[in-house]
């Protein structure tokens, strides 16, 4: 490909030209952008809650402690208590796993909150709207 054809190949991505492809800006990008972010932050209310499902729900609720414990007074049943062992551990890294979900969803929020400042501040300067 010649050069000068490279250099205008990307004007022809989809966005690139707002007024060929028909793209629509929101009126308050900070607002549409909080809106977003409150949307997430009562999801993830729902998962560090107390219903079904939640972070406090899988450990409360799957967790084999019970289980573990009347294996362990099981005389001569190693199979048993290896078992149960790796239950244990299993769901040690999956109430692990997903309390790190929900840390990673929460700083998710915060940058969908950061960025649609910055989405205001790109579209005051393009559009010569006053700061908000």
């Amino acid at each position: 490909m010649a050069v000068e054809n490279h250099r205008s190949c990307g004007q022809k991505w989809p966005g690139m030209d707002a007024e060929r492809d028909n793209v629509k800006y929101p009126e308050n990008p900070r607002e549409r952008f909080d809106q977003l972010a409150t949307l997430l932050e009562d999801e993830l209310k729902d998962l560090v809650g107390q219903k079904k499902g939640s972070l406090n729900d899988l450990t409360v609720n799957g967790s084999l402690a019970s289980f573990e414990a009347q294996v362990k007074r099981i005389a001569r049943w190693e199979g048993g208590r290896s078992f149960t062992g790796t239950v244990r551990l299993g769901h040690d890294e999956l109430t692990d796993i997903y309390a790190q979900v929900n840390e990673k969803f929460r700083i998710a929020i915060a940058l969908v909150r950061a960025g649609g400042g910055g989405y205001q501040k790109t579209d005051n300067s393009t559009f010569g709207n006053p700061t908000i």
